[in-house]
């Protein structure tokens, strides 16, 4: 929304079913009188990455996905791009990501923001489910926040294992206040109407 910033992100997916991402990023570090436009090639490194949730990532160490949404926040003339990404991790499960992309006074880009979850702070949320279901995280411009759907395993049997988890028809969130996001639990998202 601030004019400043696209990205471009795809994926090819080969003859054994695996899924590679590729994208570039394009930024303007400058005005629209004067612009200074950036350009990062985005290189997925995800294959092997261990903890990704607790890391601050690069261009060039990306966690590979498709954005489909971006959200601008600000705080203290500081932009904060919140960008939903959605991973096809294979036959079995699908992957949801939100995390922050910020750019410092030198033009370097970093993915990775701060989450206060339920039981530590992470760079990024991740979100593992069924590839036979669907499960939504976005911003709800009405509820001024990011809502997620929470997600349970089948039967507790399967706990851990998330080609086996799905939507519980019940929601949580994150509201940004001071450059980082909050939890929100148990949020009422349903429709007004």
């Amino acid at each position: 929304s601030d004019q400043k910033l696209n990205v471009y992100t795809w994926f090819n997916r080969n003859s054994k079913g695996i899924y590679s991402y590729y994208g570039f990023i394009q930024y303007n570090m400058g005005s629209k009188k004067k612009p200074d436009i950036r350009l990062y090639t985005l290189s997925d490194k995800s294959k092997g990455m261990k903890n990704p949730e607790t890391l601050s990532l690069s261009p060039e160490n990306w966690l590979g996905c498709v954005y489909y949404n971006i959200y601008v926040f600000t705080f203290r003339r500081n932009n904060y791009y919140t960008l939903f990404g959605y991973n096809f991790n294979n036959d079995f499960s699908d992957k949801k990501y939100i995390e922050q992309l910020i750019f410092d006074k030198e033009g370097n880009a970093v993915f990775g923001g701060k989450f206060q979850t339920e039981f530590q702070n992470v760079k990024r949320v991740i979100m593992e489910y069924s590839s036979q279901l669907v499960a939504s995280i976005n911003y709800d411009e009405k509820l001024k926040m990011i809502v997620i759907d929470h997600l349970s395993p089948f039967e507790p049997m399967f706990t851990g294992n998330y080609r086996f988890y799905g939507p519980d028809g019940s929601y949580y969130g994150f509201k940004f206040h001071k450059g980082e996001f909050l939890l929100q639990k148990d949020v009422d998202a349903r429709n007004q109407q």
